[in-house]
């Protein structure tokens, strides 16, 4: 696609008035994998350009206080993953979500319409580790 033509696309679905979601992905143990990326994995769910999804997302902290921030859902992803399935990383995906005519290289335009906790509580992590560890203090 011709950049003109891309910027008039990008433009066009950024001013746009968001729709109803045309597909929901819920988080359960058949749409999540806890972490990795792999190019290989089958998608959970395969749209049409332009669709509007709803997708569930769980947090991997949900273990650090089970009373406040699981739920049934959450248990059942979270009892169906094998701990030792669970790497390289320590995020829960939901996913992945096949773009009808995407192709290995090529950009998408993702846009957030919406957010809604799925708990009352979350959690933060301050750790002595990750990309922005020892920034604070440093400027």
């Amino acid at each position: 696609m011709a950049s003109r033509e891309l910027s008039a696309s990008v433009t066009s679905a950024l001013s746009s008035t968001p729709a109803e979601p045309d597909h929901t992905l819920p988080a359960t143990p058949d749409s999540c994998y806890w972490g990795y990326l792999d190019p290989a994995q089958p998608p959970a769910l395969s749209v049409g350009s332009g669709a509007v999804i709803d997708i569930e997302a769980v947090t991997h902290h949900s273990g650090d206080a089970p009373d406040l921030m699981m739920d049934d859902g959450v248990t059942a992803i979270w009892d169906a993953i094998d701990p030792t399935d669970r790497a390289p990383g320590v995020h829960i995906m939901t996913g992945p979500i096949d773009v009808d005519g995407a192709e290995p290289g090529g950009s998408l335009l993702v846009r957030v319409l919406d957010m809604q906790p799925r708990m009352k509580y979350g959690s933060n992590c301050a750790a002595n580790w990750g990309l922005l560890y020892d920034t604070p203090g440093t400027s």
